[in-house]
């Protein structure tokens, strides 16, 4: 009995821990969101900027899309944020009922996220020297992979090992924009040109796994080298012809 009953708290103890390691993931992504964005959207005006956007005055058209894109991108993080802290609180039924508002927000986050890709694209990245059709492959590619493991995860809603793992992908792919805007990051001449510092946030994903239980999940095995292998292919494909000649057919 002793045995068994030694099993049970050993159980709860690591459920315990894994409830706030995803908390942890969460609040992480959100604070980097922040940061990163700090300058041109959280704080914009109050935080000097060495580039323009299009949230700078005098106000544009467009300036309102633009201030929808932050916003339900930010709502995103503070939704998983919520949602994590709902686990670690056993507050399950909560946590389901929320769920239901990330199938409408993700759509709309995705909506948004190309309607501001195309329009830049048409007009201009702010802070980019490449030209704006090849720019816009950053963005797109990002919101396809979002896309991928939100359905993904959502499909696997009743696998909850699977479902926690592809949303926290979901969300590291999308924190990617936020990342490259921290200026104190280092790019050394041996990094890829490619590479970008939102990859090494699965490095904890990998890590807890192996921690946990001895190996790599099948959706952290999937999810990860799926998340990497965008960049490179994204890197490659924004120069092609192909690509050149859709994204200008669509913001022609």
């Amino acid at each position: 009995m002793s045995t068994v009953a030694e099993r049970r708290v050993q159980r709860a103890r690591r459920v315990s821990v894994e409830r706030w390691f995803y908390t942890g993931m969460a609040a992480l992504l959100a604070a980097v969101m922040f940061v990163g964005f700090a300058p041109s959207y959280y704080l914009h005006g109050d935080v000097p900027l060495d580039v323009g956007t299009y949230l700078d005055r005098p106000a544009q058209p467009i300036r309102g899309l633009f201030l929808l894109h932050g916003a339900v991108f930010s709502i995103w993080f503070l939704l998983q944020l919520v949602q994590s802290l709902l686990i670690a609180g056993k507050k399950l039924a909560w946590h389901k009922w929320l769920g239901q508002f990330a199938m409408v927000l993700a759509p709309a986050m995705v909506l948004v996220g190309v309607l501001v890709a195309l329009y830049s694209a048409r007009h201009v990245f702010h802070g980019e020297t490449r030209p704006p059709v090849q720019s816009a492959a950053f963005p797109l590619s990002l919101l396809a992979w979002f896309s991928g493991f939100v359905i993904a995860g959502l499909s696997l809603r009743r696998k909850p090992q699977a479902h926690k793992r592809l949303m926290l992908l979901a969300s590291i792919a999308i924190i990617a924009p936020a990342v490259g805007r921290i200026e104190s990051l280092p790019y050394p001449d041996w990094l890829p040109d490619w590479w970008n510092w939102a990859i090494p946030f699965t490095f904890p994903l990998i890590a807890w796994d192996l921690a946990t239980i001895r190996r790599l999940h099948p959706a952290t095995l999937i999810g990860v080298p799926a998340l990497v292998l965008m960049f490179p292919l994204q890197h490659w494909g924004r120069t092609t012809a192909w690509w050149m000649s859709m994204i200008t057919a669509l913001v022609s």
